[in-house]
């Protein structure tokens, strides 16, 4: 049987009742945008994994990216997935969106899911950027990590990230 998650979002971030298909609109729907960044045009990329929602909400700003979270169904507590800060644990490789001059995940997001895990995908050029700014951290990395560094470069194929998530509510 499928869950069913309601999210309620304030009227203010959605666009007007029929501002598609009303003529009133049709000349206006460009300038609209670029003054409204912020208006929720649709959310996608949705996975539920061990109670948590994982979600993207689309918004109407021509910037590039839209943020992700992660809902938890129990505690209602809801997570901005740019916040959450990479550790020893993963090689202080992010999950998410980062600090280090990327939109690799803007742009990709997560992109499926096994119901045990969520996917995503980086450049091989951002992984190499992201070890080469946490060398002073001295991270560990698993055998496949370590072969990945040492036989491929900043020009290598993109990369498959799987995050499987740890009961953090």
């Amino acid at each position: 049987m499928p869950t069913f998650v309601f999210i309620y979002f304030p009227t203010s971030l959605f666009f007007a009742q029929r501002f598609f298909d009303n003529p009133k609109y049709h000349n206006n729907r460009v300038k609209f945008c670029k003054e409204n960044p912020n208006i929720i045009h649709s959310i996608s990329n949705a996975f539920l994994i061990k109670g948590n929602l994982f979600f993207r909400i689309n918004r109407s700003g021509l910037s590039p990216g839209s943020p992700s979270y992660i809902y938890n169904l129990k505690s209602g507590k809801l997570i901005d997935v740019t916040r959450v800060v990479p550790d020893a644990g993963n090689g202080y490789l992010p999950i998410a969106a980062d600090k280090i001059q990327t939109t690799d995940f803007e742009n990709s997001n997560f992109l499926a899911s096994d119901g045990e895990s969520v996917f995503t995908a980086y450049s091989s050029q951002f992984m190499f950027s992201v070890k080469k700014a946490t060398v002073g951290k001295s991270p560990k990395y698993d055998s496949v990590l370590k072969q990945y560094f040492t036989t491929g470069n900043s020009k290598s194929n993109p990369v498959i990230v799987q995050v499987k998530p740890k009961e953090f509510f």
